[in-house]
């Protein structure tokens, strides 16, 4: 009798990729309620079946693994849009991306990347106000990029004490991410500790002093928030920056001299210099400028 399981005798890499193709494409269908897996015929030609179950079996031990893992990791990340919404809507949320957006990477720390994007081509997933679902979204992805993102050398006393340093380009540190809401997602947060373990697969948080879950917390405010989010000594933190300052962190970023920086805040209101010293100085005190340039940036 003729042997009709492709899967039988892998010869070459194009029958591999195809039995890898098949595998994954088994495990990633969103399971059923009680954490079933859904039944496929091709689970009995890709794995033998044991003295303990069948193939299906043995099929869904490794779904179970994988949707379980997705989804806690999922969660560990996007803490602020779970708060912003009732269970039932971010799940909704959560699984459509998950089934439509699966992990491509080698890391899960890159997850939830696609997560804006799928929200604005999918505006009528829930009905909800949109603005709050994209800031709690952007302000979870500012900590993942605060967390991982590189530190260089910061600013010292010494180097304002050169001769030339206010000719030198100063860069803002990678680690601080800028965002800019409509909704007051920050404060659903006084402060979040990074945790060391698991640091290899996706961000972690170990959520401390956490505010009490309520959307009561998270208004629309009248004007847009701007908001730096930062590491600093192990922790991640944010704080609310003005209008002003955040005009400077944006040329920080590509990299400005003092000088031109100065330019920058004469064509502003009066007095802006002297809110600038300020500025500046909080600035170093958080360790938040460099005078290294940052990979991808011109010297």
């Amino acid at each position: 009798m003729e042997d009709k399981n492709e899967f039988s005798n892998i010869e070459n890499e194009e029958q591999l990729l195809n039995l890898q193709r098949s595998f994954a494409e088994i495990i990633r269908r969103p399971l059923l309620p009680k954490s079933k897996m859904r039944p496929d015929e091709r689970s009995e030609l890709i794995v033998k079946k044991n003295d303990r179950t069948d193939s299906h079996g043995r099929m869904e031990f490794y779904a179970r693994q994988y949707w379980w893992r997705i989804l806690d990791s999922f969660d560990s990340d996007f803490i602020c849009l779970s708060k912003v919404l009732a269970p039932s809507a971010y799940k909704i949320i959560r699984n459509s991306y998950l089934e439509q957006c699966f992990s491509r990477s080698f890391t899960l720390r890159n997850l939830g990347r696609d997560l804006v994007k799928f929200i604005r081509d999918n505006p009528d997933i829930v009905k909800l106000d949109q603005d709050l679902i994209l800031d709690a979204i952007r302000f979870d992805w500012g900590r993942i990029e605060a967390f991982d993102s590189s530190e260089f050398k910061p600013l010292t006393v010494e180097d304002v004490s050169t001769p030339d340093f206010s000719e030198k380009l100063l860069y803002l540190q990678p680690f601080v991410q800028l965002c800019r809401f409509k909704n007051e997602v920050d404060t659903l947060f006084k402060s979040v500790s990074i945790s060391a373990k698991e640091t290899t697969s996706n961000t972690n948080f170990e959520r401390i002093e956490e505010i009490e879950s309520d959307t009561a917390f998270c208004t629309v405010s009248k004007n847009d928030i701007n908001v730096a989010i930062y590491r600093r000594e192990g922790r991640l933190a944010s704080m609310r920056v003005s209008d002003d300052e955040y005009l400077y962190l944006k040329a920080l970023q590509t990299g400005i001299s003092i000088v031109n920086l100065l330019d920058l805040v004469e064509g502003l209101t009066p007095l802006k210099e002297e809110n600038l010293q300020l500025f500046f100085q909080k600035m170093m005190a958080l360790s938040q400028l460099t005078l290294v340039t940052p990979k991808g940036q011109n010297e």
